[in-house]
């Protein structure tokens, strides 16, 4: 079974009471699955989970060999029931607010993957108003965001029209110069009515994400190829495509943000 556990004051760890020699069959199922042997990863998995039900890092490999062979769904279950298991494991006097839920603490994260995979299915298959609540409180509880939980979180702020949330965000991260921070921070401090500081945060943008600029202003797009399948190139084309795939709605529907950034590229 499993247990959420106060171990400091309003800092909590998970903590797991498993059958002898389910780590080590876990363990092996990890190996099979990393050297690209779905087949009998999930066969150890599905036996361990026969023997060990709320095993949530067998739920959630298992859900990861699902989402590899495209079947969405049986994924998706698969993730819901960890995070079901996870959440049925925290007492009432834990707080989403202001409780801590550290990303060190490696019991605690298998849960915590389980959740952001959950968050990220929902996001895809469901939209932004099913996932958000889930983005917010991994951000909540660990606000180091070893997840990357932020930028869906932005993400979400802006597909819901939440500007003054998505504001927020930025700067409580004013350090991360990631696009989706950066350059989201731009449309939420025009649709504000803070004309000048989004000026200010897009000249710099530019000067770190100049192919993002230039993608948000063409009139024509195409998708370059990755040169890591999965993976985004740091200032590439491949992540500036991208940007604008999730975000193009946002700055075609503002004027203001279109005309000032071409006048900006232009310098």
């Amino acid at each position: 079974m499993i247990k959420l556990i106060e171990e400091s004051p309003n800092t909590w760890v998970f903590r797991h009471n498993l059958p002898e020699g389910a780590e080590d069959s876990f363990d092996d199922a990890v190996e099979l699955y990393t050297s690209g042997n779905l087949v009998e990863a999930e066969e150890t998995l599905r036996k361990l989970l026969f023997v060990c039900p709320h095993y949530i890092d067998a739920l959630h490999h298992l859900a990861l060999i699902f989402s590899e062979d495209e079947l969405d769904l049986e994924a998706y279950l698969c993730w819901r029931e960890a995070v079901r298991i996870g959440l049925e494991a925290i007492p009432s006097n834990f707080s989403w607010q202001t409780s801590h839920m550290n990303w060190l603490e490696l019991d605690n994260r298998p849960f915590m993957r389980a959740y952001h995979a959950l968050g990220l299915s929902l996001l895809e298959n469901r939209g932004s108003a099913a996932a958000i609540e889930i983005f917010a409180r991994l951000v909540s509880v660990n606000q180091n965001d070893n997840l990357g939980c932020r930028y869906h979180l932005m993400q979400c702020y802006l597909n819901l029209n939440e500007w003054r949330s998505a504001l927020n965000l930025s700067v409580q991260y004013s350090t991360d110069t990631g696009p989706d921070i950066v350059f989201s921070k731009v449309i939420a401090l025009l649709q504000l009515d803070q004309e000048d500081d989004a000026i200010d945060v897009l000249t710099v943008a530019i000067e770190q994400y100049p192919n993002i600029a230039k993608e948000l202003i063409k009139t024509k797009h195409s998708e370059p190829k990755s040169k890591h399948k999965g993976f985004l190139t740091l200032g590439g084309e491949d992540e500036a495509y991208d940007y604008w795939q999730r975000n193009r709605i946002h700055w075609a529907s503002s004027t203001m943000a279109y005309k000032i950034l071409k006048r900006l590229v232009a310098k």
